[in-house]
């Protein structure tokens, strides 16, 4: 290449890297701007919150826990959780096992979203507070009156077995979970001497949604975990859930862990979790017994190591 050849091409590179300045330095500025604009323009004004509050206050206000509450999108709940209280944003309608259990559910949406879980049901009503919604969906498949058995779960009307000694019922400090080490484990709860116990709690399941449940550590099978209620009613079937703490779950490589249930001691049904089947629903059916009857879970594992395993149930279609 003749040296007047490579001084034109210098001077064309020089010319090129000063275009591509030129046209890149405004675009990052327009990215920047637009980004700052829809900061702004979606940020969820104070105002609006709190008479999204009132609203929903009013809706569930007389309505027990029998009203679930659901947050689109979900990373908007801390936001809800923080302007409703405990009062209101309770960890029965907020963390239930399932929204199916409802026979309503009140869905906050924010700038328009909505939640997966009740996505499908009918709109009766909406209120419109800014950027915030708030709708009734009724649900389309609501299976009549529903017993929580978590609301169950003390001494007068529960027991727990590790083999064949009972746990006793202690009140001991709560410890907290951190990442990768599991969920709270609760400090009211029924505590073995094998270290075994079994109290209610909180995890986040593979898809890391919160389920309020039973965190127990089942046994093996010679000595399953029993987890027994008293006096409940029965209705048409016996509807729950059991999952694994996500960050225990999510690398597929711990042991099944097997769920046996019974009523008055017949067994009923029998489902096993394998990892990666996350939250998983169990439903037995259990109309042919007495309005009233002892439900017992016996809960196995080949090996259940540290692993942090939850469970809950409901009676549904109870007359």
């Amino acid at each position: 290449m003749t040296s007047e050849a490579s001084a034109v091409r210098a001077v064309q590179q020089r010319v090129s890297r000063a275009w591509l300045f030129a046209l890149v330095i405004p675009a990052v500025g327009l990215v920047e701007a637009v980004a700052h604009v829809a900061q702004v323009t979606s940020h969820v004004a104070r105002a609006d919150w709190r008479a999204a509050k009132n609203a929903v206050i009013d809706t569930v206000k007389n309505s027990g826990d029998t009203d679930g509450i659901v947050i689109a999108p979900r990373w908007e709940e801390p936001n809800a959780r923080a302007e409703f209280g405990r009062e209101f944003a309770t960890l029965e309608r907020m963390a239930p096992g399932d929204f199916q259990r409802y026979k309503r559910v009140v869905e906050l949406s924010v700038r328009g979203e909505t939640a997966s879980e009740v996505g499908s049901w009918p709109v009766t009503e909406e209120k419109r507070f800014g950027k915030i919604a708030v709708r009734i969906r009724t649900n389309p498949s609501d299976e009549g009156r529903v017993v929580d058995l978590l609301s169950q779960f003390e001494p007068s009307h529960a027991g727990v077995t590790s083999g064949t000694a009972d746990c006793p019922f202690v009140r001991v400090p709560m410890q907290t979970g951190n990442l990768g080490f599991g969920p709270a484990i609760p400090g009211v709860r029924f505590g073995c001497q094998n270290g075994s116990m079994a109290g209610i709690t909180v995890i986040a399941d593979l898809t890391y949604r919160p389920r309020r449940c039973i965190l127990a550590r089942p046994g093996n099978e010679g000595s399953p975990l029993r987890v027994v209620f008293r006096d409940v009613e029965i209705g048409k079937f016996l509807v729950g859930h059991h999952g694994i703490y996500a960050e225990h779950e999510r690398n597929l490589d711990g042991a099944p862990i097997s769920l046996e249930a019974k009523v008055n001691d017949q067994l009923v049904g029998r489902d096993t979790h394998i990892d990666g089947q996350a939250w998983k629903e169990f439903r037995f059916p259990t109309n042919g017994f007495s309005q009233k009857a002892n439900i017992e879970f016996a809960l196995t594992s080949p090996s259940a190591g540290r692993r942090a395993y939850c469970f809950e149930a409901t009676t549904r279609g109870v007359p």
